[in-house]
């Protein structure tokens, strides 16, 4: 009699097998290479600071806004690895116009990359846990965890100092917790904020997934109209707790408007073409993942007609639960491209898209 392999065990081989995976990239170098990647320089100062116990300036450094401020808090720990390896606090400050880091010992951000490229991992394991809680079985889960693990979109940034899967991560915890806390008692609503706003205050370009979250806690799981008026408030409030004390501090320490700077940046994504907002992530997912995005239109199509041949109302909710989400998503993303040309459409934005489908 053959013995069942645990659920857990091949979800760990294979978040294991996609971590060795990018291992490979890393060893081939290639950090430094996108100027957002540079950002990580607040993080290196301040991990600086605390391998020095200058604890109050490494605070107030990671609290100065900067655009995608939580960035420097967000990428601390590969900081704190890389420099307590190399002991750059004593050595002299990094040369960051260095391009030929490879062949230099203290300025080999490989090792950084090898923190940078758990959160990508994680998700996978998040995707599972998220799946089992909205009621999808073992088999699901797993074979959601899997497509995302196959996804070649889902390795274009994990040799990379960037923080676009630390972000997608805070958003997806949101989901699992808004599913896995559905009670509506403010607590969970302000963690639910909290975590949003993270995931915003990261990298900005998420915001269109911290609107999902908050439709999807404050709307869709909602079970009365004062449940939405009370998970609305208390998300609401869990953001905005964090968000103006982050803008008293700048004021009075650094005489900075965050409100004004937030505003000013947000007109900057512009570089591109806003009519091709629309089209852009069936192009983007074309390119990236070939064949297998046909396999996921044909996925989406087989899901779609299972979830209207569906006679038991949980399993159809879980379905158009995962259909209601992606298709705000690209809603959201060609209104404010296409339609009101606020901002261009990137691929790192459309890669949101993947975990939903």
């Amino acid at each position: 009699m053959t013995r069942r392999i645990r659920p857990s065990r091949l979800l760990l081989a294979m978040m294991l097998a996609a971590y060795a995976l990018r291992l490979l990239l890393i060893v081939n170098g290639g950090q430094l290479y996108f100027p957002d990647e540079y950002r990580y320089k607040r993080s290196i100062a301040a991990a600086g600071h605390l391998l020095q116990g200058r604890f109050t300036d490494a605070f107030i450094s990671l609290l100065r806004y900067d655009k995608h401020p939580g960035i420097a808090a967000a990428e601390l720990p590969p900081a704190l690895f890389h420099r307590a390896i190399y002991g750059l606090t004593r050595d002299g400050p990094l040369h960051w116009d260095r391009r030929d880091y490879r062949h230099i010992l203290p300025l080999d951000f490989r090792i950084s990359a090898l923190i940078f490229a758990m959160p990508s991992v994680l998700l996978m394991g998040l995707i599972y846990l998220i799946a089992r809680q909205a009621g999808a079985d073992e088999a699901e889960a797993l074979l959601g965890a899997f497509l995302l693990a196959a996804a070649n979109s889902w390795f274009i940034w994990s040799k990379h100092l960037l923080p676009y899967d630390i972000s997608m991560l805070l958003g997806l915890a949101a989901i699992y917790s808004a599913l896995r806390l559905n009670a509506s008692r403010a607590a969970n609503g302000l963690w639910i904020g909290f975590l949003a706003f993270l995931t915003f205050w990261v990298y900005n370009g998420h915001f269109i997934l911290v609107i999902v979250i908050g439709l999807l806690y404050a709307v869709y799981l909602a079970q009365s109209p004062r449940q939405i008026l009370v998970r609305t408030l208390a998300m609401a409030s869990g953001a905005l707790l964090f968000f103006i004390s982050l803008a008293v501090v700048n004021a009075l320490i650094w005489n900075k408007n965050i409100f004004s700077e937030m505003l000013a940046f947000s007109g900057t994504v512009t570089q591109g073409d806003f009519a091709e907002g629309i089209v852009l992530p069936f192009l983007y997912f074309r390119d990236t993942e070939g064949i297998i995005a046909l396999l996921w239109l044909i996925g989406l199509a087989f899901a779609g007609w299972r979830i209207w041949h569906q006679p038991e109302w949980t399993h159809r909710r879980r379905g158009l639960l995962w259909f209601a989400s992606l298709m705000t998503l690209y809603l959201l993303m060609t209104l404010l491209s296409t339609g009101l040309q606020f901002f261009v459409l990137y691929g790192r934005t459309v890669r949101l898209l993947a975990p939903f489908i």
